[in-house]
């Protein structure tokens, strides 16, 4: 957050401090008079603006917050959510270990896209790291440079559902499954689109600058209101009114301009900026959920063949095509092969 905040503070009790000044050289030779004097018109126009300039603000406040949780939740974690899910469908349909170099791209692919996704909102063009990070091929990434910088993450997304139904094809994986892979890269894409849909479409430039008039305002009168007050309590030396004047000031242009700061800041949450996501840390989460997710594949792999279980592709793909047309064949087929029998028995896997 940078200082603006506390500058406009600062400069708010100077305010207070040069308007008792002035109304003391003002009266000089006659200090007495200062207890005569009337400050209730400015503090009936202080009370009028400061009875509207809080509900104003906070509407304000409550606006950029929810653009700010909806950039996070429909738009960034749709993305996560898709890279997920994605993986957890390739990790369940293709686990043999034939796909695992499949299985490793469309790792690799996705994190290429998250990267890319930072990227492009950080206006970055370092596409050239994700060649360093073994993300992408050189060839890969000289491709990628063709296109601005909202298109790349989401040509990565083409790729991954080109490669994961061309796989599924080969494979003869059920088309349900192949339509949940397209269901999420597309949702990837509107995940990507909608975060540039938000940092691309500010709120109204009007807008916005007619509430910074009436908080700056609220803090001139406030500094204004605050000066002739602390003016008029010098010649009783109430130093207790003085005091309360001038911590008044600081405290509430303190609040009024954090939350003025708190709202333009969010605006743009991917910086690097104590307010902004934190980036580095989702894109550590969300490769742990990837790699959970595909590491899943070799466990039940693995699990199957401790338990004695090793089926061949040919009666996998008999047990699909019977179970759609022949469930009563299909469970003769698996009566005559009993050492396929991979069933839970007493909480555990067994042959």
């Amino acid at each position: 957050m940078d200082s603006t905040t506390v500058r406009t503070t600062l400069f708010s009790v100077f305010l207070v401090i040069v308007a008792a000044g002035l109304t003391l050289l003002a009266h000089i030779g006659k200090v007495e008079a200062l207890k005569g004097l009337d400050v209730v018109p400015l503090d009936a126009l202080a009370d009028q603006v400061n009875a509207f300039v809080p509900f104003v603000l906070a509407l304000f406040v409550s606006l950029t917050l929810s653009r700010w949780w909806s950039l996070r939740v429909t738009a960034l974690g749709k993305v996560f959510d898709s890279l997920a899910n994605t993986c957890m469908i390739v990790a369940s349909e293709l686990n043999d270990l034939k796909w695992r170099e499949v299985r490793t791209g469309i790792m690799k692919y996705g994190m290429a896209s998250v990267e890319l996704l930072v990227q492009a909102a950080r206006d970055d063009e370092e596409v050239d790291s994700l060649t360093k990070l073994d993300l992408l091929t050189d060839a890969e990434a000289d491709f990628i440079k063709e296109y601005d910088l909202w298109q790349r993450p989401m040509v990565i997304w083409a790729w991954i559902m080109h490669v994961i139904t061309d796989s599924m094809d080969h494979d003869k994986t059920p088309a349900a499954s192949r339509q949940a892979v397209i269901h999420q890269c597309t949702a990837a894409r509107d995940g990507m689109a909608n975060i540039n849909m938000y940092l691309d479409t500010q709120l109204p430039f009007a807008y916005v600058h007619l509430i910074t008039l009436l908080v700056n305002v609220q803090n001139l009168l406030m500094a204004l209101k605050s000066g002739l007050t602390l003016a008029k309590a010098i010649p009783n030396a109430d130093y207790f009114v003085m005091v309360q004047q001038v911590l008044t000031t600081a405290i509430i242009v303190f609040i009024y301009q954090a939350l003025l700061t708190i709202s333009y800041t969010i605006m743009d949450p991917f910086g690097d900026d104590v307010l902004d996501f934190p980036v580095r840390a989702y894109k550590a989460y969300v490769a742990s959920i990837v790699d959970a997710m595909m590491g899943a594949a070799g466990a039940a792999q693995q699990s199957r063949r401790m338990a004695g279980c090793t089926v061949p592709n040919e009666t996998l793909e008999m047990t699909w095509t019977r179970l759609a047309d022949a469930p009563i064949e299909l469970e003769a087929a698996v009566a005559q092969q009993p050492h396929y029998d991979c069933s839970f028995q007493g909480g555990g896997l067994k042959a």
